[in-house]
């Protein structure tokens, strides 16, 4: 059981990623910048930039910081309308052991 618990902590932790990353890529893209151009404006390198936005890597505060103000935002606008998962929120398991 300990097991399916970490996999669905694991599965909250990486969707909470991918949303990050969407509104990043959300707002790159309407600020006409591509991940090139936001990679040179912030100081993090263009590849690091698409694993944000794929949802593959976890991002520091002083990344956030820097994306934040190369696309002339505040860190609080990068998260703004993110429907975040709860991942410290009791697990349900209900619905992993019915298919």
């Amino acid at each position: 059981e300990l097991r399916i618990s970490q996999r669905f902590v694991c599965k909250m932790h990486y969707t909470n990623l991918r949303i990050f990353g969407a509104r990043l890529r959300e707002l790159r893209k309407q600020k006409g910048l591509s991940q090139e151009g936001l990679a040179e404006l912030s100081g993090v390198h263009r590849n690091f930039i698409g694993f944000i936005e794929r949802g593959e890597r976890n991002v520091g505060i002083r990344t956030v910081i820097k994306l934040a103000f190369a696309l002339g935002l505040t860190p609080a606008d990068l998260f703004a309308g993110c429907k975040f998962l709860d991942e410290a929120a009791p697990l349900d398991h209900s619905a992993e052991h019915n298919p």
